[in-house]
């Protein structure tokens, strides 16, 4: 950071703005350079209203773990849902508010993907005995869903 050569006010206030434009200055020129930051144009306000939501009745499939485990073979089971009659809230575009904003990019995926991992293990459908417990399995089953979702 450089010295504050000239201030009008306090030497602390000067050293503080300077910083805080400095800061400024150097993320915009990463941002130019596309060096993990870029530059946020707008800011989108929200708002929600609730609205009457009837039953819903959906089938899905879900691959059936223990047959695979035994046989090494994907086999699917059919399962039905219902959800019943509630009040829902959907979220309105208000409005836009222009900004400049210079943002780091976050390459990280590594936190998501331990989170997803857990809950995966936490499902409560397998047994801690069996195999696909044993090692990192479990991780591996993750990594192929996360890599084609």
């Amino acid at each position: 950071m450089s010295k504050v050569k000239d201030y009008y006010d306090s030497k602390l206030k000067a050293r503080h703005r300077l910083r805080r434009y400095e800061t400024r200055h150097k993320k915009l020129s990463r941002a130019k350079n596309h060096n993990g930051y870029y530059v946020k144009n707008e800011k989108i306000h929200y708002h929600y209203e609730k609205y009457d939501c009837p039953e819903r009745t959906f089938q899905y499939n879900k691959i059936d773990w223990d047959f695979y485990h035994e046989t090494g073979e994907i086999s699917y089971i059919s399962e039905t849902k219902v959800i019943p009659a509630h009040i829902g809230q959907r979220q309105i575009r208000d409005r836009v508010e222009p900004i400049f904003m210079v943002k780091r990019i976050e390459r990280n995926a590594k936190p998501w993907r331990k989170i997803a991992a857990r809950k995966f293990r936490r499902q409560n459908k397998f047994n801690e005995d069996t195999a696909y417990y044993k090692g990192s399995t479990y991780k591996r089953d993750f990594d192929v869903a996360w890599a084609i979702w």
